[in-house]
């Protein structure tokens, strides 16, 4: 009866130990959930409407149309540039820029323009500015904080600096939780059987 109380007791301490430990590593793995990224499309829809010089639309048909993006909005050097063809009806074109040369490795946190070139006619002016959609504000921000109050692992700032120690005291921490339940966990009790040792608890 006393090797079944025993028994008891070392178990009944184990689970209790295993399930505080699951509780902390369900807990841990909750601060760092599964993110599955979407590949987005890097490319940006153009609309517009080609008239001629009497603001009349253009003849239905393909047109060979250059597009670029400058830092300025007269002169300078195109940062990108691409030539499509175009199809309009009615004078009304559709086209996605980026789908001849790609734009992702356009900077766009800057003002940019864009200038439109139609077969051999000279660039329109004015360029035409980009501006920023309502839901471009919002990807600027985390749960509604600017993007610059957040630290950035690869570089210094202003008021911390993300170092190695942020993740030992991240393993630190979960040790602090355990430590309790380790420090109580009971050592192996040895009860002689048959002229052999068994711990409590173990199959015989």
């Amino acid at each position: 009866m006393a090797f079944r109380s025993i028994k008891t007791k070392l178990v009944g301490n184990f689970y209790s130990w295993l399930f505080t430990l699951i509780l902390v590593v369900v807990g841990v793995l909750g601060m760092f959930p599964n993110t599955v990224f979407s590949a987005f499309n890097s490319q940006i829809n153009y609309q517009g409407k080609l008239t001629d010089n009497l603001n009349a639309s253009v003849a239905d048909g393909n047109y060979t149309m250059v597009f670029s993006l400058y830092t300025s909005s007269t002169g300078g050097v195109a940062l990108w540039t691409e030539t499509q063809t175009i199809t309009a009806t009615s004078g009304l074109f559709s086209t996605m820029l980026g789908s001849v040369t790609p734009i992702s490795s356009v900077d766009f946190n800057q003002t940019l323009y864009l200038g439109v070139k139609v077969g051999a006619d000279p660039e329109m002016t004015p360029r035409k500015i980009l501006g920023a959609v309502p839901a471009a504000f919002e990807a600027d921000k985390l749960d509604g904080l600017d993007a610059t109050s957040f630290l950035r692992a690869d570089a210094t700032n202003a008021i911390a600096t993300i170092t190695s120690a942020t993740t030992t005291n991240f393993y630190t921490s979960i040790y602090l939780v355990l430590k309790p339940q380790l420090l109580r966990q009971p050592l192996p009790i040895y009860t002689p059987v048959s002229s052999r040792l068994f711990p409590v608890g173990s199959l015989i």
